[in-house]
């Protein structure tokens, strides 16, 4: 197939394979006719049908230095969200429809801007405005009072396996 190309990634017989006329894409460890059967498929367009998920990136601040992240250089600015930008934002999900309310925290790592978090919940607790919450971090941070906090709270978290290399 024309359209197809393939990386080798580091792990060993692992390959990246994506179609540049779908888009689509695969980690695969071999490259046979399912697998480009399934990418060779368009995407099913659906109807926009409003937001589902927001996602909050509070800060550029990481104490990972992945090779691969695009923030680059920018990772150095420690500037964080501030409370009244994040209150801003939950208000306006709080606005949504029930089934509409899901806050993600990203950024480079949002445990680094804990503070917000806690914060932002604790307040919209108050509001009596339920939104579902989520996070995703490469999971470096967490101590025993953070996530009895945060599962306190039902946060849902993605820990994301990269960062420092073991050897």
């Amino acid at each position: 197939m024309n359209n197809l190309f393939k990386i080798e990634t580091e792990i060993r017989k692992i390959y990246f394979v994506g179609n540049r006329e779908t888009g689509k894409w695969v980690l695969t460890k071999e490259i046979n006719q399912s697998v480009e059967e399934r990418l060779s498929r368009p995407f099913i367009k659906k109807p926009f049908e409003g937001i589902s998920m927001t996602v909050l990136n509070i800060g550029r601040e990481c104490n990972f230095n992945c090779i691969y992240c695009f923030l680059g250089d920018l990772k150095k600015d420690l500037e964080k969200m501030n409370f009244e930008t994040g209150l801003k934002i939950v208000e306006e999900i709080e606005s949504l429809p029930q089934k509409d309310r899901n806050l993600v925290f990203h950024g480079s790592e949002p445990m680094m801007n804990y503070s917000l978090i806690e914060k932002l919940i604790l307040n919209n607790k108050k509001s009596n405005q339920d939104i579902k919450y989520f996070m995703q971090s490469n999971g470096s941070r967490f101590n025993d009072k953070k996530l009895e906090f945060l599962i306190k709270n039902n946060m849902g978290i993605g820990i994301s396996i990269d960062g420092k290399r073991v050897h």
